[in-house]
């Protein structure tokens, strides 16, 4: 998609309604299906935030950042991910410039 039409979107997906558990229970693995909305909020999960940046290529073509986890012995070692972790109490706002 060209940046510009990406942008001139960005206001109708800022108010899109969030598909939730059900979205998220559409495409989890079939081992996670035992686990209930009831059950993951009884667990206490931590709250976590990731970034989505989007930015124009060379080309004018909207592009997203991504990460690559390290390898090691776990879990997640060596996925490819959204940048994120904890959510932090400062919020950051960024402008055009990096201010």
């Amino acid at each position: 998609m060209d940046f510009s039409e990406f942008q001139s979107k960005i206001n109708h997906y800022k108010t899109t309604q969030l598909g939730g558990m059900e979205a998220q229970f559409k495409l989890v693995p079939k081992l996670r299906l035992q686990y209930s909305e009831e059950k993951i909020k009884n667990s206490n999960p931590k709250k976590a935030a990731v970034l989505a940046l989007f930015y124009p290529n060379k080309n004018g073509k909207t592009c997203f950042l991504l990460t690559e986890r390290a390898s090691y012995n776990g879990t997640h070692s060596g996925q490819i991910s959204f940048p994120g972790g904890k959510i932090e109490k400062k919020r950051y706002q960024f402008t055009r410039n990096g201010t």
